[in-house]
């Protein structure tokens, strides 16, 4: 009999422990995406030089040409400032499928009538009204939130610094001579850079 019970707890407990290796990845993996939202195999790595222009200028000339081509466009801000990091992701979403392969907690994500509004995404839970999505945090060590690119437009220093643009390979030398139209240069990371960010 103790050997039954035994072997009984033996089986319990394996079958926990894998139950609990699955959740934890499945988690963590989703995390993940969030957490690198933008930085996959079909993106690329950029900068952007646009002389003296106010970055509500350069906003304005690149959302006419991200929604001609159907692009996307990240950028990862690390604010170090609080007791936990907040990592922003501030993105530019004119392709929402995107977002097809990601789980929140509750609530929803973007449409495209809120791609320039206030609304964002967060792993910490709030009663602001703008908030419409919870991001399960796995780690509890990061604060994540996505928000709109043009909730930051204001920052004088939005674009001097790395983004990921995400469009169809065949357009995208089409979306470059078009913004260099409008005096704005894109410079292309090598494919070595490409995923350092996070």
């Amino acid at each position: 009999m103790k050997k039954f019970f035994i072997v009984v707890f033996i089986f319990i407990f394996l079958s926990s422990l894998s139950f609990y290796t699955l959740y934890t990845n499945y988690s963590y993996n989703n995390y993940n995406k969030f957490a690198k939202i933008g930085q996959t195999s079909d993106s690329k790595k950029i900068v952007f030089s646009a002389g003296s222009m106010k970055s509500e200028d350069i906003y304005n000339n690149l959302k006419i040409y991200l929604d001609k081509y159907n692009a996307n466009l990240y950028c990862l801000i690390i604010d170090n400032q609080g007791k936990i990091p907040i990592y922003t992701n501030y993105v530019y979403i004119d392709n929402l499928k995107l977002f097809n392969n990601f789980k929140l907690l509750n609530g929803r994500f973007f449409n495209n009538s809120e791609k320039e509004s206030n609304k964002y995404l967060s792993t910490i839970e709030s009663s602001d009204t703008n908030q419409i999505g919870s991001i399960a945090d796995f780690t509890g060590q990061k604060h994540l939130e996505i928000r709109t690119l043009k909730s930051k437009v204001d920052s004088t220093n939005l674009f001097n610094r790395s983004f990921y643009l995400q469009v169809d390979k065949s357009k995208i030398d089409f979306l470059i001579k078009d913004l260099e139209t409008q005096k704005i240069m894109i410079t292309i990371a090598s494919t070595d850079e490409s995923n350092k960010d996070f």
